[in-house]
């Protein structure tokens, strides 16, 4: 009986710690077909907006390879120091963790070859202002993914974002008609991973 309650917890313990890296690590399909979307190369320079705890930074970073670098950008102090611990525990030294604030990126005007804001955009607060950082933020025919869920009713709608997200999450043909009227153009719309769609931008030429 003893054995058998050790061997239980033995497999227990080799679960959670299965479940604990798969949380940790980004899934390869979608980091993939981040890439290809975003075009993103070696050398490039790349913006994680609204990082949180950093793991698709580094994981964006190994890709953009040393000549290359990623901005992670956060408002949140705990996010920022958790993606700075990831930071220095991975030896990212090509990836600049970037203070953020409601409204604004913080990134350096003419900055990146591509952004990913994922599950993120539905948080924006001042989307306006938003915009206008990601596009000043954007180099001549970069590219911007965002990956995002259509609005759960069931979910509160997080604190001070505009009424027109009618519950957690925003409706894709909202997102779409916001970013087309701050002067972006779609590019691509797609169906994503677990029930999400991604939707590419460019600013309007």
């Amino acid at each position: 009986m003893k054995r058998a309650f050790l061997l239980v917890s033995v497999l227990l313990m080799a679960a959670l710690a299965c479940a604990f890296l798969q949380g940790s690590r980004v899934d390869r399909d979608e980091l993939e077909r981040v890439f290809e979307l975003l075009e993103i190369e070696r050398g490039d320079v790349v913006a994680d907006v609204g990082a949180g705890d950093g793991k698709w930074s580094v994981a964006v970073a190994e890709q953009v390879g040393p000549e290359g670098r990623v901005y992670a950008t956060e408002i949140d102090p705990d996010d920022l120091k958790k993606i700075r611990d990831r930071v220095a525990r991975e030896g990212a030294t090509n990836v600049s963790v970037v203070e953020g604030q409601a409204d604004s990126t913080g990134l350096p005007d003419a900055c990146c070859d591509a952004i990913l804001l994922r599950r993120v955009y539905h948080h924006f607060t001042d989307p306006e202002a938003m915009q206008e950082s990601l596009r000043k933020a954007l180099r001549d025919d970069a590219r911007l993914l965002v990956v995002d869920f259509d609005t759960r009713r069931q979910w509160n709608r997080p604190s001070g974002v505009p009424e027109s997200r009618d519950g957690h999450g925003i409706a894709k043909t909202l997102l779409v008609a916001e970013m087309e009227d701050a002067g972006f153009e779609l590019v691509s719309d797609l169906k994503w991973h677990n029930g999400d769609y991604a939707l590419v931008f460019r600013q309007r030429r």
